[in-house]
């Protein structure tokens, strides 16, 4: 009778080890699979990072390559304006009396 119960009682922690076993082993294939989902956000996240950083690079030079052009163009015009000022100056000025003889 002690043998039956106890290969019953045996039979039952068998039974809930090997279900237990079953469901932790399932929780790790969902933890490894989960992982591996999220290693691989983290690569794409990283790579889009990379590609947003090389974007904002181009940006920065074609915004200082303007800025430079700009800075031309407006020394250029400025230049360009004081001559026509000086012109227009040379051109209204009142004649210069001419030296007196004595």
């Amino acid at each position: 009778m002690r043998l039956r119960s106890r290969t019953s009682t045996d039979a039952r922690t068998i039974r809930d080890l090997t279900a237990e076993r079953r469901i932790l082993s399932i929780k790790l294939r969902d933890r490894e699979e989960e992982l591996r989902a999220k290693n691989k956000l983290v690569a794409d996240v990283q790579d889009e990072l990379a590609v947003l950083n090389m974007q904002l690079n181009l940006v920065e030079k074609r915004y200082a390559d303007k800025v430079s052009e700009n800075k031309q163009l407006v020394e250029r015009f400025m230049k360009r304006v004081g001559q026509e000022a000086d012109a227009m100056n040379r051109e209204f000025e009142p004649p210069q009396p001419s030296s007196r003889k004595r």
